[in-house]
């Protein structure tokens, strides 16, 4: 008789944590839901708010989305700290890097964005949003050569690819290679005719890739 009560009372746990686990997540999935139409809308703090209320911080999917938001609300450090967070609990992932990449940026930490893109390319030695991020945070430092450095990787794997083409022209310029340059704008010419920045960069005067 005990062991026939226990074995009940054991099933009735085990349905309980079930129906308990599957409200929990369709709660969690109402509240992703009204976060990205608060987000569509424009209100990022009410995009945040239901995702903090149902735990999503705990999860790597709700770092990241957390992350995101923060990012979108100009809040750099908090974007920064989930993107952390996220890192860490997924340490193969790049995507974290990235997005906090965006918010070291925004927060004006260049030096630490660049890092973090190295970080990058450390796991992935050929990704496109590190590398191009990487060189125009370079450029923007005024460290044309290591700008040019960067830029070239990408011209090598995607020669066709005009805004690394007005990266690299510009950077070389500035770096005193202005006949590479000159090179590098007139290839954008054949590619994009008028490109006003192209046609900017064969002129004296310099501006931005």
């Amino acid at each position: 008789m005990k062991k026939a009560l226990l074995r009940i009372i054991v099933a009735l746990q085990f349905v309980i944590a079930v129906t308990v686990s599957h409200s929990y997540a369709d709660t969690l999935a109402d509240a992703f839901s009204v976060s990205y139409q608060a987000e569509a809308q424009g209100n990022y703090q009410a995009a945040i708010k239901p995702l903090r209320a149902q735990g999503a911080g705990s999860s790597y999917v709700g770092q990241v989305r957390l992350g995101w938001l923060n990012y979108r609300a100009k809040d750099w450090q908090q974007s920064i700290t989930w993107y952390h967070k996220a890192s860490r609990q997924a340490p193969r992932a790049i995507e974290p890097l990235l997005g906090m990449m965006l918010a070291q940026q925004g927060a004006g930490e260049t030096y630490e964005a660049i890092e973090t893109g190295q970080a990058v390319l450390q796991k992935d030695p050929h990704n496109y949003t590190a590398i191009s991020r990487t060189a125009w945070l370079l450029y923007q430092r005024r460290e044309y050569v290591q700008a040019a450095a960067m830029y070239r990787k990408l011209v090598d794997l995607y020669p066709t690819d005009t805004e690394m083409l007005l990266g690299l022209g510009y950077s070389l310029k500035l770096a005193g290679n202005k006949e590479e340059s000159a090179q590098c704008f007139t290839t954008v010419l054949l590619l994009s005719p008028s490109n006003a920045r192209a046609l900017e960069g064969l002129r004296d005067g310099t501006a931005r890739p």
